[in-house]
């Protein structure tokens, strides 16, 4: 329910309807699931009912002093509520998730002024740091090469600011670029991005995903590759979707929901939609065809919250079907170069035989226990990397013939280091007949060479420190290229060719002027509540002063398997360059040429703590459902390491991260609000009780539980942000981002979330710090946001961040 309207008109019905069956029910009482309203109070706020808050009113600090600053007025309806296994659950800013209401535009209007009042009035010199973001960031950034052919290699590079990464192909690496695809041309404000492609077998062809305004909604189409022009084809209401080529190159199979009902046929301003994406659906497209004549391939009516992708493997005489739930999956495979296809289910049949039979797919993989991911075939037997009896993975062997576990061959048993790398890195590649592993020692990464057979070959040779990523080869190709990179080492991209072990440098990225050479990275093991040891990557001075002076920044995400690492990111490193300013000369980006003074302040951190991957399985589910304060304990600890050995000081330290990430700085803000200065959320999922019912939520549970399971919504509820603001404590100084067409983490969660920390802590006389909130138009949950939005917001983070840590730039040191 979004509108107020609609929430009192269900209060209304489910109050009638169970009055009737039960007359002696109190007022105000509904049963579970249903909505709740007690009984109106007579307290009054300026003579109005307090279903109707003022704006609030808070002193703040500034460098002008104690000021006093007035957040927007928003309607607070005190008597909201939903009673949850029999507990009573207020909302009082239910009326905030739908953001088409005129109350809602008018909040984020009003909240986007206030912030950028105040930022603009903060002392920090804004167009400073939005011009060191504008020269750190202008160079050519490259991916990695793919090949596709023997004469076609394809690269995306983004030349200095330009807003999106362009599609060039060649024929050999440094061979002159061709132009293939241009998403800055796909619309007036480069708005629109490619966040995925896929080229046909043989490399004629190009499917590529487009997304407005940031939006996780794709629309499919189909580029000829020697004339660069689109074809006819166009694909929509795409999501989460691979491309996936027939052996013949006819076609592709792809995936999509239905269209939201409000938006009809039309995708403009579909990322606004909130409603929920279930029941996926999988087709093949043939080229040249419309969008309605693609052949339904696959559906799932018994589980429509299921998502699932396809693959085309043994050249082709296989379709191999992963279906997932969370972060393990079942594994299907039908024949198609023999068997032909199944006829479709007869109406009214689709719920009462199993999709597996209804569509001719063989059970490999028939439950949810671990994650299954293929690598490649030999004849009947299919090499995968699992984690299956292995919590730190490793490449198993079934042979379809006899596939029952006690037949399965290991082919590489477990290692006490990861496998794979987290949920975005793929477990394995087969090159040339050689299986290239990448894993991860300690948040380190390494790649390794095998035999199909699991005979060791060869560490590839690499810089002890660094990160592994974007790798690309395939079995037919002889060769396979990948990226590495480090905080303080901008990209390099690698050619590999396995069948001599030689490894060649095939591009250096150039930074004109970058000098790092005064900062190290270190990695420190901090001991967590219940004395597990987790690893946190610090970048600082070599000549770091120990005082607790120094401004610094912590990082984290700990959920869903995925690794945060030190990727080198010139953004990140123009805020270490920042924190370095703070009342000292200035020495950090092209320190050696300017010949400034050694650099003493400033420090970037990385918490590796538990729900994410760094450890693989066990680690991942050590910060998942009943264990979740794991993660936020984890990350205190962190904070309190840098503070109890003087990196830093609770005045001195800002926590930083998005999505998931933001969960876990708010809740942590609520559960040790002394510890920091700042708090930087971004995109956050902050009301926990509700994220499971917009867009795809319901695909999280595997992370964090259900709020519909009583067990479950007791843990969830002790950290849902948006229930936990505690009234009476002093809290840093806040900043929330979120994103129009944030159709990921909908919008809601921070703009409820802002409403009651500004209500709560808004009225704390000992408050003397803000709560705010940047809502970005036309972008999404960060994926193919523009250059010239992403700096714009990064600027704004970073002036909120060194005026919470009180970093004074001196004057004069705007860059020559």
């Amino acid at each position: 329910v979004g509108a107020e309207r609609e929430c009192r008109s269900k209060v209304e019905v489910a109050e009638q309807s169970l009055r009737k069956s039960n007359p002696s029910l109190p007022v105000g009482v509904v049963q579970q699931g249903h909505l709740a309203r007690a009984e109106p109070k007579p307290a009054e706020v300026n003579g109005r009912a307090d279903v109707c808050q003022r704006g609030d009113m808070l002193r703040v600090e500034s460098s002008m002093g104690v000021t006093t600053l007035s957040y927007p007025e928003v309607r607070r309806d005190e008597y909201f509520a939903e009673v949850l296994h029999g507990e009573r659950v207020a909302d009082p800013y239910r009326h905030l998730e739908d953001p088409d209401t005129d109350e809602a535009r008018r909040f984020v209007a009003e909240q986007n002024a206030l912030t950028q009042s105040y930022l603009s009035s903060c002392g920090i010199d804004r167009a400073l740091v939005h011009e060191e973001l504008e020269m750190n960031y202008n160079y050519a950034k490259i991916d990695s090469y793919s090949r596709h052919s023997d004469t076609l290699l394809a690269f995306f590079e983004k030349e200095g600011l330009e807003n999106q990464a362009v599609l060039f192909t060649c024929t050999h690496p440094g061979g002159e670029p061709t132009i293939l695809l241009d998403p800055n041309l796909l619309s007036d404000d480069s708005t629109k991005s490619v966040p995925s492609v896929s080229f046909s077998n043989d490399g004629t062809k190009l499917a590529y995903a487009v997304a407005d305004g940031g939006s996780d909604w794709r629309t499919l189409y189909v580029r000829d590759v020697a004339s660069a022009m689109d074809e006819k084809d166009e694909i929509r209401w795409c999501k989460f979707t691979s491309m996936e080529w027939s052996s013949d190159d006819q076609g592709f199979y792809y995936n999509r929901f239905a269209a939201p009902s409000e938006e009809g046929s039309s995708m403009v301003g579909a990322g606004r939609s909130t409603g929920m994406n279930t029941a996926m659906s999988l087709h093949f497209h043939n080229l040249g065809s419309l969008q309605e004549f693609d052949e339904l391939v696959f559906d799932y009516p018994e589980d429509d919250k299921a998502m699932f992708s396809a693959h085309v493997v043994d050249e082709g005489g296989c379709l191999c079907l992963y279906l997932r739930k969370g972060k393990f999956n079942q594994v299907w495979y039908k024949r198609t170069d023999t068997t032909p296809p199944p006829p479709p289910p007869a109406a009214g049949d689709a719920t009462s035989v199993d999709s597996a039979a209804r569509w001719g797919f063989t059970k490999l993989i028939d439950n949810y226990d671990a994650k299954w991911e293929l690598i490649t075939t030999e004849k009947r037997e299919w090499l995968f990397f699992t984690n299956s009896g292995a919590p730190r993975y490793r490449i198993v062997a079934i042979d379809l013939d006899n596939p029952s576990p006690e037949n399965w061959r290991e082919v590489v048993p477990e290692s006490e280091h990861t496998l794979g790398g987290g949920d975005y890195a793929h477990g394995g590649h087969c090159v040339d007949g050689k299986l290239i592993l990448k894993y991860m020692n300690h948040v380190k990464d390494e790649l390794h060479q095998y035999a199909l057979d699991g005979t060791f070959e060869c560490k590839i040779p690499l810089p002890e420190l660094g990160v592994i990523s974007a790798i690309h080869g395939e079995r037919g190709h002889a060769d396979l290229f990948f990226r590495f990179e480090s905080f303080l080492t901008p990209p390099v991209i690698y050619r590999y060719i396995p069948s001599t072990q030689q490894l060649k440098v095939v591009l250096k990225t150039e930074i004109q002027g970058l000098d790092t050479s005064e900062y190290v990275i270190e990695q420190q093991f901090v001991r967590s509540k219940d004395g597990t040891d987790v690893p946190m990557f610090i970048v600082r001075p070599r000549e770091l002063l120990f005082d607790g002076m120094s401004g610094a920044v912590l990082f984290g995400y700990g959920g869903f398997n995925v690794v945060k690492s030190i990727t080198f990111d010139p953004l990140s490193l123009t805020l270490l360059q920042l924190l370095s300013m703070d009342g000292i000369e200035p020495g950090f980006w092209r320190a050696a040429s300017t010949g400034n003074k050694t650099i003493v302040r400033g420090i970037y951190a990385i918490a590796n703590i538990r729900g994410g991957g760094e450890y693989g399985r066990d680690w991942h589910a050590g910060g998942c459902k009943g264990e979740k304060q794991n993660t936020f304990d984890d990350f205190i600890a962190c904070s309190e390491w840098l503070i109890e050995n003087k990196y830093t000081s609770p005045k001195k330290l800002c926590i930083s991260g998005a999505s998931n990430g933001g969960l876990l700085v708010t809740a942590v803000a609520n559960q040790r609000p002394e510890l920091f200065a700042g708090v930087l959320c971004q995109v956050g999922l902050l009301d926990m009780l509700r994220f499971h019912k917009f867009t795809i939520g319901h695909f999280w549970t595997s992370d964090y539980g259900s709020p519909d399971d009583a067990a479950d919504f007791k843990i969830i509820k002790k950290y849902s942000p948006y229930h936990n603001v505690q009234g009476g404590k002093s809290y840093p100084a806040m900043l929330f981002t979120t994103a129009d067409h944030d159709d990921r983490v909908v919008p809601l969660h921070t703009l409820k979330t802002v409403a009651q920390l500004q209500h709560v802590v808004g009225r704390n006389p000992s408050q003397l710090s803000p709560i705010l909130v940047r809502v970005e138009t036309k972008a999404g949950h960060g994926s193919g946001t523009a250059t010239s939005k992403r700096l714009s917001q990064t600027a704004d983070l970073y002036v909120f961040v060194l005026h919470a840590l009180g970093i004074k730039i001196a004057e004069g040191q705007r860059r020559k």
